[in-house]
């Protein structure tokens, strides 16, 4: 079977046993990281992509486990989300087309994160003392206070101030 030896075999009685046992590698696969496909809700932004593990313990012949250099997951799509998914992927779907197996004992899924948040917009006046002209135009004047919206997620946009922007 698939079980990894961890004991000792004990032989009872005057028998004897010929065993043929096939000694397989072991090695860490990297997982990489997963391709987002489509468009949030509108109002709605992706601020973070994460995934709980990136590597996979597996198992195999020394020549099995040499031309399997990366697992890449399967792209998530996010077409009108408005909040946060979490997708569980399965490496032996991956493994499938190999002989490579995952070690026993050892993770064979992946949850991948995809964070979203809602976007909120916000409106600054800049006054005229905090605007300089930069750039070709050195004579350019401006002649009243600039009304600027920034849109973002909370967290940055409402960090901002107003006296900041220059």
């Amino acid at each position: 079977n698939s079980n990894d030896i961890t004991e000792e075999v004990e032989i009872v009685g005057d028998s004897e046993i010929e065993v043929s046992v096939q000694i397989n590698k072991h090695s860490e696969i990297p997982v990489k990281m997963t391709t987002i496909t489509g468009q949030t809700k509108d109002g709605y932004t992706i601020t973070d992509v994460s995934m709980d593990i990136d590597v996979i313990d597996v198992v195999g012949k020394d020549e099995e486990i040499e031309l399997v250099k990366e697992i890449i997951l399967d792209p998530i799509d996010v077409t009108g989300e408005s909040e946060t998914i979490v997708v569980t992927r399965d490496v032996r779907d991956f493994l499938r087309s190999t002989q490579l197996s995952v070690r026993n004992g050892t993770p064979h899924e992946v949850n991948s994160t995809v964070t979203i948040k809602p976007e909120i917009t916000r409106e600054f006046t800049v006054s005229l003392t905090n605007i300089e002209v930069a750039g070709d135009k050195p004579d350019a004047e401006i002649e009243d206070n600039v009304t600027i919206s920034l849109r973002g997620v909370s967290e940055v946009i409402n960090q901002i101030q107003e006296d900041s922007i220059r």
